[in-house]
């Protein structure tokens, strides 16, 4: 694995300035794959692409409108982190700064995006627990169902497989078993998704509704 040198994200509010890597090559060698499209590998990292800024507390996307440079390794200002199921929730409503306007296409993109990296700081925190309480509070679980209804919503007009996929998940994180299978079943290349298919199969047959290892 080869790690690109720091860019330089500024805040579009107050200009605060952090820093976030990027990945110049990878291997999967040794990756362990979960049903919700996750990866874990010693030689793979991924980076979040909505951070909050550390000194005004908006949430804003990282793109090239933010990026104002790239510097060393050795440069001390802190690394973006990723969002909190905290601090997902709060950027769902309260709103990216400099977001596009609520219910255009642009809207759309950004909040499937944000979406998924709540759905997923959700499920990581079950992987990190060893099998522990998923939720903190009803009101928290709550949340979590909303989420995944509001993606299979963003999400409805999916058709290619990797979307599918993503879909038959969602639909089986609320419980809604039956609809689960029935999107599997659309999947075209049971090649390549065939252990998922499988995986998210035998999640359904059980009644779980957690986000499984893919075997």
């Amino acid at each position: 694995m080869t790690i690109n040198p720091p860019d330089v994200i500024s805040c579009p509010s107050c200009k605060t300035e952090q820093l976030r890597c990027s990945l110049g090559s990878y291997n999967t060698f040794d990756a362990l794959y979960y049903s919700d499209g996750t990866m874990l590998s010693s030689m793979y990292t991924r980076y979040p692409y909505f951070v909050k800024c550390p000194k005004c507390n908006v949430f804003f996307k990282i793109d090239s409108s933010v990026i104002t440079g790239r510097t060393d390794f050795d440069d001390t200002r802190p690394h973006v982190d990723f969002l909190s199921v905290e601090e997902g929730l709060s950027a769902i409503r309260g709103g990216l700064f400099g977001g596009a306007a609520e219910g255009s296409a642009q809207w759309e993109n950004e909040m499937t995006g944000l979406r998924i990296e709540l759905w997923w700081a959700f499920n990581e925190r079950l992987r990190k627990s060893n099998g522990g309480d998923l939720w903190k509070s009803e009101a928290e679980k709550s949340d979590y169902i909303n989420n995944c209804r509001e993606l299979l919503r963003l999400t409805e007009n999916a058709a290619d497989d990797e979307g599918l996929l993503r879909r038959a998940e969602l639909l089986r994180n609320i419980g809604e078993f039956d609809a689960c299978r029935e999107t599997l079943a659309h999947i075209k290349d049971t090649v390549e998704y065939g252990a998922y298919i499988g995986t998210i199969k035998k999640a359904c047959d059980a009644g779980n509704t957690v986000t499984v290892m893919v075997c």
